[in-house]
């Protein structure tokens, strides 16, 4: 713990010198304004330092506080039906592999819905202003969400020349900053903490456009989150058990077979998430298997298959 604070503490403090460089030169030779998000950009470094070396006790306030607005957004916004909570271990470590349908409320229905407290994989490449950038760091840092940058995001943007305008992330941090989320993922693993990821990498609705070709179709599950249960079980986690879950969204103003509860909320979308059965990786060996398993679960759940339907559908079984 004393080592991660300290590597953190010391990642904050060497953002807060460059950004403070930065503004130094902006003021020097553009004195037009720019300067005063500049030093925006500083004390927002300063935080993640000064948040990065406490860490420890701020976390639990970020996960009260998350939690406290994401049930607040669901109730507003989402009519919620949950299926197969039984299948979440009620402790030890736990992988949610889950559906990216929805940009926004996939991730508050998981953090504010679920009996467990919930840690998110983050994909931070969308953040355009380094003022965003640090604003999504200093967040990520303090609830501990690993944060990851889509390689082929950014090899797209490389290869258009629109990286500087489209992300405030460049290529060659891809690597750094998987490796990073890599192991703090699997430190939470160890803890016993729930973990959440979203095999597709990106959702059915984006604000920046959607990258699959139609409203209910599905992207292939990229192996990352089998990498990151082999590290944590290495590392001595052990069997760490991986839930599948399904996101089934309906527009509340048009669903014709909602049910009253649904069809009386003030609500943008009628929801059902479905936990399955969890699947185990055993072996190396077994990668391929898992993952068109946990792939064909989750899109089973996502169809609205039962919950028991789907525990026959995949290809591998659960280890005791």
């Amino acid at each position: 713990m004393a080592h991660r604070a300290a590597t953190e503490l010391a990642r904050g403090l060497q953002s807060a010198a460059y950004s403070l460089r930065e503004a130094y030169a902006t003021r020097r030779f553009t004195p037009d304004g720019r300067y005063a998000r500049r030093v925006g950009a500083v004390r927002f470094s300063a935080c993640y330092a000064v948040m990065a070396m406490t860490s420890s006790p701020f976390e639990p306030f970020a996960r009260t506080a998350v939690r406290a607005y994401a049930q607040r957004q669901v109730r507003r916004h989402v009519a919620l039906d949950l299926r197969g909570l039984e299948h979440l271990p009620p402790a030890g470590p736990v992988l949610l592999a889950a559906r990216h349908y929805h940009h926004l409320y996939d991730g508050l229905i998981l953090l504010g819905c679920l009996p467990r407290p919930v840690h998110l994989f983050v994909a931070a490449d969308w953040a355009r202003s380094r003022l965003t950038r640090r604003a999504l760091e200093l967040a990520c840092a303090t609830a501990r969400w690993p944060m990851v940058l889509r390689p082929d995001n950014m090899r797209r943007l490389a290869a258009t020349g629109s990286v500087r305008q489209r992300s405030a992330f460049s290529p060659n941090e891809v690597g750094g900053y998987l490796r990073r989320a890599l192991r703090d993922g699997a430190a939470l693993l160890r803890e016993g903490r729930v973990l959440a990821v979203f095999p597709e990498g990106y959702p059915n609705i984006d604000l920046r456009g959607s990258r699959k070709p139609g409203p209910d179709d599905f992207l292939p599950f990229q192996p990352g989150f089998l990498h990151l249960v082999e590290l944590a079980r290495r590392q001595g986690a052990g069997p760490v058990p991986i839930v599948p879950v399904g996101f089934d969204y309906a527009d509340s103003r048009g669903c014709e077979d909602a049910d009253a509860a649904c069809a009386a909320a003030p609500s943008s979308f009628c929801v059902t998430m479905a936990l399955g059965e969890p699947v185990y990786l055993c072996s190396p060996a077994q990668r391929e298997a898992v993952l068109r398993s946990v792939a064909e679960r989750v899109r089973a759940l996502s169809a609205g298959a039962s919950v028991a339907e789907t525990a026959d559908s995949g290809s591998v079984e659960a280890a005791s």
